[in-house]
């Protein structure tokens, strides 16, 4: 897991790299866990915000999304976009998980 913090407008996101043998969505689940400092265990299903094999499906790097593909959805209190790039982080209210 990679973090680097980037500023957009007012809010301030993280980018977390995914690592080569991660699926998105165990990318975004891990990511979020981390930044959460709690077990993946103990947060609420991801399924609950995204549907994670078309999450997987979208992003799973057989061919190159085009243009600016990317998916946003909240989880765990966390705005979660996902992109070519990796997961992307923003807070929005970390206590609701």
């Amino acid at each position: 897991m990679t973090g680097t913090n980037e500023t957009d407008g007012p809010e301030s996101m993280s980018l977390y790299e995914r690592e080569p043998d991660e699926t998105p969505a165990e990318a975004v689940v891990t990511n979020v866990a981390a930044v959460l400092e709690q077990s993946p265990l103990e947060m609420k299903p991801l399924y609950e915000s995204v549907d994670p094999d078309v999450l997987n499906s979208l992003f799973d790097g057989s061919s190159e999304p085009s243009g600016s593909a990317s998916v946003t959805f909240d989880y765990c209190g966390l705005e979660v976009t996902i992109d070519a790039d990796g997961v992307w982080l923003a807070e929005l209210d970390p206590d609701s998980c």
